[in-house]
């Protein structure tokens, strides 16, 4: 799926199997490992994603996202720059889940 689409809808990796739901916001919070991150899944639990500074974009998905190749992933930032940073690296994630 394209960027766009993450950010209007869900990513489906195995579209028609059940699935676990999670949604990720990058929010406006800085530290000094760069913008926070929560990943929220369908029953409003809430975990901490830790987020580092690499490459150009300056972000980093690290690790597990709580999910696996079967799950829908809804991506919410607060800018566009955000969204599209967070949707970069959601995909390349995506990608060594799929692969793995």
């Amino acid at each position: 799926a394209a960027v766009k689409d993450i950010v209007s809808g869900w990513l489906t990796t195995q579209p028609g199997r059940q699935r676990k739901h999670y949604a990720l916001r990058a929010t406006s919070l800085v530290t000094s490992d760069g913008p926070a991150g929560r990943v929220l899944n369908a029953t409003g639990l809430e975990r901490i994603t830790r987020v580092s500074r690499v490459g150009p974009a300056g972000l980093q998905i690290l690790r597990d996202l709580g999910g696996d190749s079967e799950s829908s992933v809804i991506l919410e930032a607060d800018s566009p720059a955000d969204r599209d940073a967070w949707a970069r690296h959601l995909e390349s994630a995506l990608a060594r889940f799929r692969s793995s």
